[in-house]
């Protein structure tokens, strides 16, 4: 991506790309003592960018926590285009948002990114080159994937709610069955513990003081809840039924939270809980500390804003 305009920030995950992309980048830029040796070693593993730097004539090169090396931006791929999550969110970018501004390159001036469906606005960037901007974010889109795209650029875009979907704040009555779900999601969660680990009474204790919101269907059918610390801004506990994963249910959730109170938001996930965490990368939250609980080894995860 030319002109300082990396299409991912450090902090976010992603994945190196296939052994042919990088052999083909070693037989191309192999001679560069910059290169990193023997790329395709490495194909197909999840990194964490903890550098972004600038070389000569605005090449972006990224830094992992390994392997090592300097690592240009086409031997990464976006994460969520590589492990799906949501057959929404993994749609590539570029066929769901564009870049326009009416200024000329080298003028300051508005970019706005819309939908290409209906020019709908979801993000406004004052810029002193306008027009640059608009042909960088358009170029990010060709490789980041909906979800992510919406992350690099601070927005949060549309997803499909189920059929009928109520979202509220849980009431007294709703006691059984969030009690239910949450002992249900955890034993299928949690496959490493003895599931009498898990109790009925658990929810209770572990919500005590907490703002809940939940999402249901208008028949009542309970879907998943979420639960907040309101005074430090943490999201103690987020559950989906384990009949209704993978239908963005989580995301509709957070993204409701997110939009009722200001963030940023802070988490703790298992590590042993793979799906969890790599559905927290994907959408942008970053790792910000580390620790053990009597669950297991955690990761303290930030949202994006």
């Amino acid at each position: 991506m030319p002109d300082d305009h990396p299409a991912f920030f450090a902090g976010e995950y992603a994945l190196l790309a296939s052994a042919a992309v990088l052999d083909d980048l070693q037989e191309r830029f192999g001679a560069h003592p910059m290169t990193p040796p023997e790329m395709s070693r490495h194909a197909g593993k999840r990194v964490c960018i903890k550098g972004v730097g600038i070389y000569h004539f605005g090449t972006i090169l990224y830094q992992f926590d390994e392997p090592e090396g300097h690592w240009l931006e086409e031997a990464i791929v976006d994460l969520s285009l590589a492990e799906p999550f949501d057959e929404n969110m993994h749609l590539p970018a570029h066929l769901i948002y564009e870049a326009t501004t009416d200024s000329d390159m080298g003028e300051p001036g508005l970019v706005s990114i819309r939908r290409i469906e209906d020019q709908k606005l979801f993000c406004s960037l004052h810029r002193l080159n306008a027009g640059q901007e608009a042909q960088n974010i358009n170029a990010t889109a060709l490789i980041r994937s909906k979800i992510g795209f919406e992350s690099r650029y601070g927005f949060h875009g549309e997803y499909p709610r189920p059929p009928l979907l109520n979202l509220r704040a849980a009431l007294p009555a709703d006691q059984a069955a969030l009690a239910d779900l949450y002992l249900r999601s955890r034993r299928a969660a949690f496959t490493w513990r003895n599931p009498e680990d898990f109790q009925l009474d658990d929810f209770t204790r572990d919500t005590e003081g907490e703002l809940i919101h939940l999402a249901e269907y208008e028949d009542g059918t309970l879907l998943g809840f979420i639960s907040l610390w309101e005074a430090e801004n943490f999201i103690h506990h987020l559950f989906v039924c384990p009949d209704h994963l993978r239908q963005g249910i989580g995301l509709i959730l957070l993204t409701d939270l997110q939009q009722r109170i200001p963030g940023p938001f802070r988490l703790k996930c298992l590590t042993a809980n793979l799906p969890a965490l790599a559905f927290y990368r994907d959408i942008g939250w970053t790792e910000v500390d580390q620790g053990t609980s009597d669950d297991g080894e955690y990761l303290l995860l930030e949202s994006p804003h």
